[in-house]
C-alpha cells in the first residue's frame, strides 16, 4: 500500500510540472487538487464528523480560491465511506462548518496561525500551500521541490488530529516530509 501511495504521488508529482511549461500554475493546481482528493482517502474520520450516513465529504477552501473548478472535476461523481464528495467556499473561517479537509488560502503567517487555532479541537484536516503553514499549525503543507509538487505533515498536528479522532495511515505519514511546529514567542 505504501508503494501504492509512493507511486501515485511520484506519477502526479514528478515531472508534469515541466511537461506544459506554458501553464506550470494551472498544472500545479491540477496536482495539488488531485492531492487532496488523495489525502481523503488516506484518512479515517470520526463518524460524529457527520451528521447523517448520507452526509456530504466537504473538502472546504478559506479564503482565495486557487483551484477554479479543479477541485469540482477532481471530486466530481466519487464518494468517500458512501459520504458524496462536495466542494463548498469560506470567505471566512468563522463561517467554516460541516467541514472535513479545509484548503487553508491565507498568505499571511499571523493570520494563518490565528485560524488555524480555530480548528485545533475539531475533526478537520487543515491543508495549505503557504511558505511555513504545518509550522503555524497546519497538518499538512505543499511545497516545490524543483519542478514538483511535494507535501510536509506536521507531526504535533497530526497528533492533535488523532485526540479528535482523525487516523492517518502511515502510507501516507511515511511519504510526506515529517515537520514540527515552531514555539510562538
Amino acid at each position: 500500500m505504501r508503494l501504492m501511495l509512493a507511486g501515485w504521488i511520484s506519477m502526479f508529482s514528478g515531472g508534469v510540472l515541466s511537461a506544459h511549461p506554458e501553464t506550470p500554475v494551472a498544472t500545479e493546481h491540477a496536482i495539488k487538487a488531485a492531492f487532496l482528493y488523495k489525502f481523503a482517502t488516506f484518512i479515517e474520520w470520526p463518524a460524529q464528523a457527520f451528521d447523517s450516513p448520507e452526509a456530504p465529504f466537504v473538502i472546504g477552501i478559506l479564503g482565495e480560491d486557487p483551484f477554479g473548478d479543479l477541485l469540482e472535476r477532481t471530486c466530481e461523481g466519487k464518494t468517500l465511506n458512501n459520504h458524496p464528495m462536495e466542494v463548498r467556499r469560506y470567505d471566512q473561517a468563522g463561517a467554516v462548518s460541516e467541514c472535513h479537509l479545509l484548503f487553508v488560502s491565507l498568505q499571511n503567517p499571523r493570520e494563518t496561525r490565528e485560524t488555524l487555532a480555530l480548528f485545533r479541537d475539531s475533526p478537520i484536516l487543515t491543508v495549505g500551500e503557504a511558505e511555513g503553514f504545518c509550522q503555524v499549525g497546519g497538518v499538512i503543507g505543499f511545497y516545490r521541490e524543483g519542478n514538483n509538487v511535494r507535501f510536509e505533515i506536521n507531526v504535533d498536528a497530526v497528533k492533535r488530529a488523532e485526540q479528535q479522532g482523525l487516523k492517518l495511515r502511515p502510507q501516507l505519514l511515511g511519504v510526506g516530509r515529517p515537520v514540527r511546529e515552531e514555539s510562538e514567542d
